[in-house]
């Protein structure tokens, strides 16, 4: 029936009966396609196929299971390792979604392989990563949401030239947001948080490797978060991609320096309980941040301006 993976599959009939069993979990196991199942069900009405006896569904999506991982890791050994546009050398065994599809994009733009005003190879992508070209239609719709691309009707989806501004403006949002959560965090009379802010501070100004940096740059923003504990505060950082994918201080070792000086400064002013200087210290790490990445990215010319391709 053509079911790929990455495909989204609409389950009608329940589980428990031999068809829902067959042409639903075993087929969604095996191709790596999400389920989708419908809400609605009577439970007193009697399938002609019949039930399916608990210990025969749940051994055979055991074997579903052990097969779909076996061919996937066969699938991903055997292939070649040359480099492409898509996964330069490198099968998502796991099923991706389109927000992990949107940030293999961002990359490949990052790195210069899709340049402003190039058609996005929707097809090339889709095979390389092993999915159908529906998670990558959804992954181009958070980019245009985003301002990464944009969607032409009949045409495909463009690369946008980014702007110097939002670039500036995108930091700038990240600084407001987690100085009010480091607002919230010391309304909150966390009276463990500033110590533990500085325990990671200081590690993070032992750090030498991209790695560690990363990891503990991450552990303190997270830690101001999880003491805020404001929902709104969460959401509105989710809904912010990184502009920078993967290893931030990997691609902009120059904004190592801004961090320490910055973390440094934000630890002081929480040991205070001074909200509004934690806030204002959040700004500014953030602000300098941004003209670090903005540099980067003029650097790589991804401000160039858009020239259709076609």
């Amino acid at each position: 029936m053509g079911l790929r993976r990455g495909d989204r599959y609409l389950l009608v009939y329940p589980f428990f009966h031999t068809a829902g069993l067959k042409s639903g979990l075993l087929a969604c196991v095996l191709r790596g396609a999400t389920m989708v199942p419908h809400a609605v069900f009577e439970a007193g009405r009697s399938d002609i196929m019949g039930p399916v006896p608990p210990q025969v569904a749940r051994h055979a999506c055991s074997l579903a299971y052990d097969m779909y991982m076996a061919s996937a890791a066969s699938s991903s050994t055997s292939k070649a390792h040359g480099k492409t546009i898509g996964s330069r050398g490198m099968k998502l065994v796991r099923t991706p979604s389109g927000e992990h599809i949107a940030s293999h994009i961002r990359r490949l733009i990052f790195e210069g392989l899709l340049r402003p005003g190039m058609r996005v190879p929707q097809d090339t992508i889709a095979s390389d990563l092993g999915v159908s070209r529906i998670p990558v239609r959804e992954a181009l719709i958070v980019l245009e949401r985003e301002g990464w691309v944009t969607n032409e009707m009949h045409r495909g989806a463009f690369i946008n030239a980014l702007n110097e501004q939002s670039v500036h403006d995108h930091y700038e949002l990240y600084g407001l947001i987690f100085g009010f959560a480091a607002q919230r965090a010391i309304s909150r009379g966390a009276t463990d948080l500033p110590e533990r802010l500085a325990e990671i501070q200081a590690e993070f100004a032992r750090a030498t490797t991209p790695d560690e940096q990363h990891r503990l740059s991450l552990d303190f923003h997270g830690s101001i978060l999880k003491v805020a504990a404001s929902p709104r505060i969460d959401v509105a950082i989710r809904a912010m991609s990184a502009l920078v994918p993967g290893n931030f201080f990997d691609s902009v070792p120059d904004a190592v320096d801004v961090q320490k000086r910055g973390l440094a400064a934000i630890v002081r002013a929480m040991k205070q309980a001074d909200g509004e200087k934690a806030s204002a210290e959040y700004v500014k790490l953030m602000r300098q941040v941004g003209n670090k990445v903005a540099q980067l990215f003029d650097e790589r010319s991804l401000f160039e301006p858009a020239a259709i391709i076609a």
